[in-house]
């Protein structure tokens, strides 16, 4: 069991997030693990962001990443700034690095 994070993996959570906020969807997959890529379908990534956008309002922007290491797993979580609210962004990297979990969930599910 690794106690450190995956190097780069804050760059590249924020870099995904980015990807998404832009409604590039294939390159926000770019990375994910093959159960991720049989999972969520780039259309399906864009809906979901719809979705979110269509609850909270605008995108504004990204806060400050809090990676942690968790097992085999690095988890980072980004704050998103949406114009009605607030809400976190999650990836989890295995420890090859590729993308084993993507969501967005409300601020107020943050410990």
């Amino acid at each position: 069991m690794t106690r450190t994070a995956l190097p780069g993996a804050a760059e590249r959570a924020i870099a995904i997030f980015a990807n998404i906020a832009a409604g590039e969807w294939e390159a926000a997959r770019a990375d994910f693990g093959q159960k991720m890529l049989d999972g969520i379908s780039a259309s399906q990534l864009g809906d979901g962001w719809v979705r979110t956008a269509g609850l909270i309002g605008r995108y504004e922007g990204m806060g400050e990443p809090f990676t942690q290491p968790l097992g085999e797993h690095t988890i980072v979580d980004i704050p998103l700034h949406f114009e009605a609210g607030e809400a976190t962004g999650r990836v989890t990297f295995d420890a090859d690095g590729k993308v084993v979990g993507l969501f967005i969930r409300p601020a107020a599910e943050q410990r």
